[in-house]
């Protein structure tokens, strides 16, 4: 009988320490969501109303049904642009939403008023500023930036995707996120864990010039997983308000998405160039007579 019970015992343990190891997977997941009401004239609430959420780039589609007071809400939906959304009741116009961009991290709000209709017939709708909307669901500060953002942002070095993270208000060079330490922050890429916790944030040098060698910031140690500016669908990144459900840091919570396949080949060639013409000399440079400097750079 004994034996039996240091196995059982021994069952136990395994799954008690399965089910504590696993829960960091959860942490870090670069989704998104959608949620809200359906209505008719009246603006009574709507049960059972079908809505589909669809992207006809990457295939995908997910269907759920209103409840009792006409909420519906997707949850854990790839990010990315170019979804479509379409609202079906019986006996009453179908509503289509077209152009909906679901960004990372977030959570979409897109209600829907639905009008009774004898025959079959659909109403299209464009998301005028599909990525501004109030997420109600979440206390959460920060920003999200997505591909149109990257592309024009006045970023020099576009190998590391850490040079983002400072254009953030409450984000210093160094690394401190709203007075957090610099080994407090938490980035993920594409869902992945990708923080040097080895490090702390932080590298050393010995330059021989009498000082530690030691420096901090983004770039110095932060992740190791770097992938360039231009694979970065999107990325967000709060500052403030963090929630239970958020990562173990205290500090800035980065989520970066890189570009997914779509069901069109496609891709892209750039070319970033700076010289002395497109870059103005310094107040203290034209007041000493010095030239701008002659840097060019591809």
């Amino acid at each position: 009988m004994e034996p039996m019970k240091n196995f059982v015992r021994l069952l136990c343990f395994m799954f008690a320490t399965l089910v504590l190891t696993s829960v960091p997977v959860s942490y870090g997941q670069a989704v998104s969501g959608m949620a809200g009401e359906v209505t008719d004239q009246s603006g009574a609430a709507m049960p059972n109303v079908v809505v589909t959420l669809k992207n006809a780039a990457t295939g995908a589609k997910f269907t759920v049904t209103t409840n009792a007071v006409g909420a519906y809400r997707f949850a854990d939906i790839p990010p990315g642009q170019g979804y479509e959304a379409t609202f079906t009741a019986k006996g009453f116009s179908t509503v289509e939403v077209k152009d909906i961009y679901l960004t990372v991290g977030s959570v979409r709000t897109q209600n829907a008023n639905l009008t009774i209709s004898a025959r079959a017939e659909a109403v299209e709708v464009t998301a005028t500023n599909s990525e501004v909307t109030i997420d109600t669901t979440s206390a959460v500060i920060g920003n999200t930036f997505d591909v149109k953002q990257l592309n024009s942002l006045p970023v020099q070095a576009r190998n590391d995707p850490t040079a983002l993270f400072s254009m953030q208000p409450g984000v210093t060079q160094q690394g401190s996120v709203t007075g957090a330490r610099v080994d407090q922050n938490y980035v993920t890429l594409d869902g992945l864990d990708v923080n040097d916790i080895s490090t702390g944030g932080a590298t050393q040098s010995n330059t021989g010039g009498g000082g530690s060698g030691i420096s901090t910031g983004f770039g110095t140690g932060t992740i190791v997983g770097h992938a360039p500016v231009d694979s970065v669908e999107e990325f967000n990144g709060a500052v403030g308000g963090l929630g239970a459900s958020t990562e173990t840091a205290g500090g800035g919570q980065f989520q970066l998405v890189t570009k997914s396949g779509t069901n069109k080949f496609h891709g892209n060639i750039n070319e970033y160039h700076r010289d002395p013409s497109l870059v103005a000399n310094t107040w203290f440079g034209n007041d000493a007579g010095i030239p701008r400097n002659h840097l060019i750079q591809n």
